[in-house]
């Protein structure tokens, strides 16, 4: 790895302390005394800890080991290898800071005071995944879980998987903790971490389309087909100033991937010019497969 490349990597470790200690947080002083459940991994591993006082980050770790491992022989090592080290970072702040017992309760009476844990409880964890995302990591969880049954059911959207798998989790455990109010505050917190989780990213599920400007259009092209897997497209263009002619970078990437095409151009070429721009909707390999679903492509055979 060269000195740039280890730079790019180094710049991630402050993102990752931030979104760990927050996801600690969240569930330590909100989620966990408020017995609210978010749904997912986290959500089973919430059910456990109220009920069999158990180490709750551990839990999150070793339930998302075989998720991931699955994952991996369908999908491949590289789009694995974020989710890794994102499941990693979450559990191994949670699990240590629930061992030292440094974040307490955050108010007083948690039957009285449930729906205050259910807003800040989804706020602060939508802030946590949020900081993991505009990195590119993920913590694992639902997400996979939908990734693996999507080959099953074809004819569901992925995020319609993710829903119906939370709303499982969430069932679960009102029916587990015997009480069906938990349902009620759960919904909450679900929708301010998805809301938060949509403002921390800008939009996360939806594409960018880059135009990349440079005087190596190759290299960062060919950057981009090997780190990221990313179809790129060249047009001819001619600056006016200069009438010279050039070849521009035309990619299309989710968010998630944003920072790294930006990484990846300014690495190859300093001085590349990057325009970047949301798009409405983005339909085709990689990202959906037809006019109501959300693909992610499998690792092929």
């Amino acid at each position: 790895m060269d000195k740039k490349k280890f730079i790019s990597k180094l710049a991630d470790v402050p993102y990752l302390i931030a979104a760990g200690i927050i996801y600690a947080v969240a569930y330590n002083m909100f989620l966990i005394p408020g017995n609210i459940f978010v749904g997912g991994v986290g959500g089973i591993a919430t059910v456990w800890t109220i009920l069999y006082n158990v180490n709750t980050g551990l839990v999150i770790f070793l339930l998302n080991l075989p998720l991931i491992i699955a994952f991996m022989i369908i999908y491949g090592w590289r789009a694995s290898i974020k989710s890794i080290i994102g499941i990693g970072v979450a559990s191994l702040f949670l699990s240590v800071s629930e061992a030292l017992n440094i974040l307490p309760p955050a108010f007083a009476n948690p039957d009285e005071n449930k729906l205050l844990y259910a807003i800040f409880g989804g706020i602060v964890l939508g802030i946590a995944i949020g900081f993991f995302f505009t990195r590119g990591y993920t913590t694992g969880g639902t997400d996979i879980v939908a990734l693996l049954l999507k080959p099953k059911f074809k004819n569901i959207s992925t995020s319609r998987l993710i829903l119906i798998t939370d709303v499982i989790v969430i069932v679960y455990a009102a029916i587990s903790m015997k009480d069906w109010m938990t349902v009620l505050y759960s919904f909450v917190a679900v929708f301010m971490m998805t809301s938060t989780l949509g403002i921390v990213t800008g939009g996360f599920e939806k594409g960018c389309l880059a135009y990349i400007f440079s005087s190596d259009p190759e290299g960062i092209a060919q950057m981009i087909s090997d780190t990221l897997g990313r179809g790129v497209t060249f047009i001819d263009g001619m600056g006016w100033y200069t009438k010279t002619p050039q070849k521009i970078i035309m990619c299309v990437v989710k968010k998630s991937e944003i920072y790294r095409i930006k990484l990846i151009a300014k690495t190859v070429d300093p001085k590349s010019f990057i325009i970047v721009s949301e798009t409405i909707e983005t339909i085709g390999l990689g990202f959906k497969e037809s006019i109501d679903d959300d693909a992610f492509e499998q690792k092929k055979k």
